[in-house]
């Protein structure tokens, strides 16, 4: 809801196996995916990209661009990588149920865990699901129907070696039409 803890209104996916809902967003019904451009790291801080996400001024890009300028000069690829990880890095949210997960304490239930969460996701994440997405268009389904949507199983890794941090491993997105979930979802999201 409004205010309040943001981060308790994250899907955070652990290891192992998730069913994923996507479901429709109040602000914009036909298209619930919301894209973000954040700078990661910028002393021990992420901050979204002003530049990206609203066309102002970005002193952040501003040096990344002149990191760029030196990597040309010099053809150092220490400055190429500094440019590479500070410049913002694409990351979507789409508000989602899960409805099943080896970690039952993130599983919807109307009773114990009610409302829906935002679920974000990599750009090579994203770019997978719209395919899928664009393809059962053209099939005549759409995802966000909550009587007869479809289904996203993820599998989640460690990442990079990592027991405290998850990546996407899999992603597989049903065929079959199933209803979302008995009951329906308690509140929306807020933006």
């Amino acid at each position: 809801g409004g205010g309040g803890n943001k981060n308790n209104d994250l899907v955070k996916l652990p290891l192992g196996d998730h069913l994923i809902r996507i479901i429709p967003y109040k602000l914009d019904m036909d298209m619930p995916f919301i894209e973000t451009y954040t700078h990661y790291g910028i002393a021990n801080q992420n901050f979204l990209c002003p530049k990206k996400m609203s066309g102002e001024d970005c002193p952040i890009c501003d040096l990344g661009w002149e990191m760029w300028q030196e990597f040309e000069r010099t053809q150092d690829v220490a400055v190429k990588e500094c440019f590479k990880n500070i410049m913002p890095k694409l990351r979507v949210f789409v508000p989602a149920i899960v409805k099943e997960s080896t970690d039952p304490a993130i599983v919807w239930n109307k009773e114990t865990n009610p409302d829906a969460k935002w679920w974000g996701m990599a750009k090579g994440t994203y770019e997978e699901i719209l395919d899928e997405i664009i393809s059962l268009d053209s099939e005549d389904i759409d995802v966000l129907d909550v009587k007869a949507g479809i289904d996203i199983h993820v599998e989640m890794e460690n990442f990079m070696g990592r027991k405290d941090r998850f990546a996407v491993k899999k992603i597989k997105v049903a065929r079959k039409q199933t209803p979302m979930i008995e009951g329906g979802v308690k509140k929306d999201i807020d933006a």
